[in-house]
């Protein structure tokens, strides 16, 4: 059994996937096992994939799939894996020069989660830079909670976790959402946990490109919420933040997907979808919301959405990437 286990769902990363072999080709592999799920790639995704471990550039596991989802993909991996630790890689992002050995070093450490932070670069070399911070000891429900205040703080790529905690909680991504499924499993997992700490570690930067699946905004993403209605949440229930959730989480969500349709639309056409889809209901429930930024912009909305659409637009016009994109 290896300590560690990476799964890294593909799907037409052509461009991206050659940075990431030599990233990994450079680090010492032998308590790791990397996991790569082509899902259905339509480029030559596969073929590089399979010359980097055919002539021992890499060590690896490649797993080859019609196109499923990023969800099916990594769910695939996780059937396959053989670590006593998973942690979580998207082929278009980066990893530091030694992210494997401190991967290993905290998995050493013998927590059921360990929570490391992230970069984001936007059309810019990736770097590892963050504020530095003392590991700390936490609780899988204080991880919960800051989840909930910010959920654009955590992606699936920060955590590693115990696969034995994976494995007797039965724990899978859901299939068939593009969206948020990585939020579903977190919460799941630390549902699941004993215990928690936070590392202080930064070994990951997300690459913000234009045309992913992340830059592209569509209303599949509010089709996505439905993976924390109430009746499909109720694993929280014995949660001290479960009212905190049901009042605010998927209210939060809708949040961000308003902002980002103010950044990818024109400004009339971001008004219409905000009416299309009442976000006045949402911007209500936010008015006492923890975060302040958040209660204040959804009051502004209340008072003038319009007012809200110009200022959220000018907030962000050089943070994003964003373009509208067909539904799907």
């Amino acid at each position: 059994m290896r300590l560690l286990s990476v799964i890294i769902p593909v799907h037409n990363e052509e461009r991206r996937l050659g940075a990431l072999i030599r990233a990994f080709s450079t680090q010492d592999l032998s308590q790791c096992e990397l996991l790569f799920v082509d899902d259905g790639s339509t480029d030559a995704s596969c073929k590089i994939l399979s010359d980097a471990i055919s002539s021992g550039r890499i060590s690896a596991k490649l797993i080859c799939q019609t196109c499923r989802g990023v969800g099916a993909a990594r769910n695939i991996a996780l059937s396959a894996a053989s670590g006593e630790y998973v942690s979580f890689v998207d082929a278009d992002d980066a990893i530091s020069p030694n992210y494997v050995s401190r991967m290993c070093f905290w998995a050493c450490q013998g927590r059921d989660i360990n929570l490391f932070s992230h970069t984001r670069c936007v059309q810019s070399a990736p770097s590892f830079a963050s504020p530095a911070k003392k590991p700390g000891k936490t609780t899988p429900d204080a991880l919960s909670n800051a989840l909930l205040r910010n959920p654009t703080r955590f992606g699936i790529y920060d955590f590693l976790i115990r696969r034995e905690l994976i494995t007797q909680a039965g724990l899978t991504f859901p299939e068939g959402y593009p969206y948020y499924e990585d939020y579903d499993f977190i919460l799941h997992a630390l549902q699941a946990a004993k215990t928690a700490v936070e590392t202080g570690e930064c070994v990951y930067c997300y690459q913000a490109t234009a045309g992913s699946a992340m830059s592209i905004f569509n209303t599949e993403r509010l089709r996505c919420l439905e993976l924390f209605q109430e009746d499909r949440s109720l694993y929280l229930k014995r949660s001290p933040f479960y009212e905190d959730f049901r009042r605010w989480f998927c209210a939060r969500l809708y949040w961000s997907v308003l902002w980002q349709a103010c950044q990818c639309m024109t400004a009339g056409d971001a008004w219409t979808f905000a009416r299309s889809t009442d976000a006045g209901k949402w911007m209500r429930k936010l008015l006492r919301y923890p975060d302040v930024r958040v209660a204040f912009s959804a009051a502004t909305y209340l008072v003038s959405p319009r007012a809200y659409i110009f200022f959220m637009k000018l907030l962000g016009n050089r943070r994003t990437l964003l373009s509208a994109g067909k539904d799907t």
